[in-house]
């Protein structure tokens, strides 16, 4: 979840859904396997070395086309290789996210799911 430029109230509301999804992980089978950070993007990706996720979950709705590159660069380098980066917004209603994700992903895979959702495998890096 990501607190940053929101008003007061809808600061609130965003934590409140950050505490219930907090408790249903602690409550599910993956709670010592799975992490969720109420902070900005970069603070919770800070939180985490090059390669060592399996997955990566990013909610790209309301982003620019810029943005959406900057956090596929900042999360895709989290992301083990062959591990997945996840994403959300990828619809009509935000075309500078299909624009972005499509530059991003030309002529390689990519998964796309009902509900704006998508999805990859992260490539080991190319070396240098």
């Amino acid at each position: 979840m990501e607190p940053d430029g929101s008003s007061e109230a809808e600061g609130r509301a965003a934590f409140s859904i950050f505490e219930q999804r907090r408790a249903q992980l602690q409550a599910s089978v993956v709670r010592d396997r799975g992490v969720i950070y109420f902070a900005s993007p970069r603070t919770a990706a800070d939180a985490f070395p090059p390669r060592s996720m399996d997955l990566a979950l990013v909610d790209f709705r309301g982003c620019s086309a810029e943005l959406v590159q900057e956090r596929f660069a900042l999360w895709e380098s989290k992301v083990k290789p062959g591990g997945i980066l996840l994403g959300v917004g990828f619809a009509p209603t935000f075309p500078e996210i299909v624009t972005a994700v499509c530059a991003q992903r030309f002529s390689t895979d990519l998964h796309i799911g009902t509900g704006g959702g998508f999805w990859w495998l992260v490539e080991p890096p190319e070396e240098e």
